[in-house]
């Protein structure tokens, strides 16, 4: 695959995202995929566990979108980084946490490997989870004191 290809995978991955989709997102891993979320304790093993996972985050967060903030491919490895922005308003249950109503804005990773023809084998994502937390009304805000706004 071409890095542009590879690109072009996780484009899709995005509309099927951003279109509320789990079962579009979730076809687009091989079945025996795995994903892990460094937000939690264990990985998501499989295109089933996949989906469930997808359904619990777009029902917890049904106006949830993502914007691209970068890609990065490396076409020799298959792998291709993307760094993201999501907004949304939390108005279902989200592991355990009932819904507080309030609007988040998180900032994350994931890290994507493909097959040849373009399938997800496996992703990795790192996201600022105590921020979300915070925005919650969860984890009590930082001192602001030298901090800087973007």
């Amino acid at each position: 695959m071409t890095a542009e290809q590879m690109q072009d995978v996780i484009e899709r991955w995005l509309e099927a995202w951003n279109s509320h989709d789990p079962e579009a997102v979730s076809e687009m891993y091989i079945e025996d995929a795995i994903s892990r979320d460094m937000g939690r304790d264990m990985a998501l093993m499989g295109r089933g566990a996949i989906a469930e996972s997808l359904t619990a985050y777009m029902e917890a967060f049904p106006d949830i979108t993502w914007k691209v903030s970068r890609f990065g491919v490396d076409a020799e490895r298959r792998t291709v980084y993307l760094e993201w922005h999501a907004v949304g308003t939390h108005e279902g249950p989200y592991h355990g946490i009932p819904a507080t109503g309030r609007s988040v804005e998180v900032d994350g990773c994931i890290v994507f490997n493909l097959t040849a023809d373009g399938r997800i084998i496996s992703d990795i994502g790192y996201w600022d989870v105590a921020s979300m937390l915070r925005q919650l009304g969860l984890m009590p805000a930082w001192p602001a004191e030298g901090a800087v706004a973007h």
